[in-house]
């Protein structure tokens, strides 16, 4: 079964610490915030965010082949050079909760928008569901890491070096300069 990879914005939100005990929250229960980070919200013309029913994931394969390819993708698409906080689960999680849609993504890298799907949420109980499912399931991918899939990505011909947006140029060439090995 192919796992799924969901960008989000922070990987606390997912995790069981002292914030969320002092908030009232049992061990893996979803925060507000959990389902916010679900619920695909961008700012409307007047800067209100609005939230939608669909989640944007992007599959990774079973064995994550696709992993790093993915985070550079994302990457690209957001502009910066940093941290990328995510979770993955198993595809059979997020389809439980969900139906899946073909939906090409909007990456600098066709193979990895061909690796997108929208998942349609029919009801705020399955989207507690799935936040519920996705507890714990958060990490990061450290601002190296994502650079080095960045640097193979464009190496590799998958992104064009043209594509860097132009706020991540200065950074992505100071750490060229600095000669940051492959792991």
């Amino acid at each position: 079964m192919s796992l799924i990879l969901r960008k989000i914005r922070k990987k606390n939100t997912w995790e069981f610490n002292e914030t969320a005990r002092k908030q009232g929250l049992s061990d893996g229960e979803p925060s507000v915030r959990a389902l916010r980070d679900l619920a695909d919200g961008s700012p409307d013309q007047d800067g209100t965010e609005v939230y939608s029913d669909r989640i944007s994931i992007f599959r990774i394969g079973a064995d994550r082949s696709d992993f790093a390819r993915v985070i550079a993708a994302i990457a690209c698409a957001r502009k910066r050079l940093e941290e990328i906080d995510y979770l993955i689960v198993e595809e059979g999680v997020i389809f439980s909760c969900s139906t899946p849609e073909e939906c090409p993504g909007e990456t600098p890298d066709a193979h990895v928008n061909s690796l997108h799907l929208d998942c349609l949420l029919t009801s705020a109980v399955k989207l507690v569901e799935l936040a519920r499912q996705c507890m714990k399931k958060a990490d990061s991918c450290p601002k190296l890491d994502v650079f080095r899939a960045v640097r193979k990505s464009i190496q590799n011909g998958w992104i064009a070096d043209g594509d860097l947006p132009t706020e991540m140029r200065a950074s992505y060439d100071e750490l060229i300069a600095r000669k940051i090995p492959d792991r």
